[in-house]
């Protein structure tokens, strides 16, 4: 896995990461940032937010990482991958961070 770039704001921070090729997966990119810290609080309930919003959103997905934190990525292949479809994953990582996170932290507070 290599950083590749960073894009850094008040209270948030996307990564690209790229990662190389394994056996027959091809070569993939990573856009994604911490979404909320792992939560102390009404578990379940935000579980079950994120899982009905991820209904609503294309191409990016939640993920838990192995510290129980939330995570918002977009993943793709890395192949024939141009520079606009990388800006586009930005946007889609930043657009649903900002809609989203807010009503999120409502939730575990």
């Amino acid at each position: 896995m290599e950083f590749l770039q960073s894009y850094k704001g008040i209270g948030w921070q996307i990564n690209i990461i790229y990662q190389e090729r394994k056996g027959d997966i091809p070569p993939r990119i990573q856009v994604g940032c911490l979404f909320l810290n792992k939560p102390t609080k009404n578990e379940c309930k935000l579980y079950n937010y994120l899982l009905r919003l991820q209904m609503r959103m294309w191409e990016a997905k939640f993920g838990i990482a192995s510290d129980g934190d939330i995570v918002l990525m977009v993943d793709r292949s890395a192949v024939d991958l141009d520079e606009s479809e990388l800006q586009d994953m930005v946007i889609t990582v930043a657009t649903f961070l900002k809609e989203f996170r807010d009503e999120c932290y409502e939730i575990v507070k």
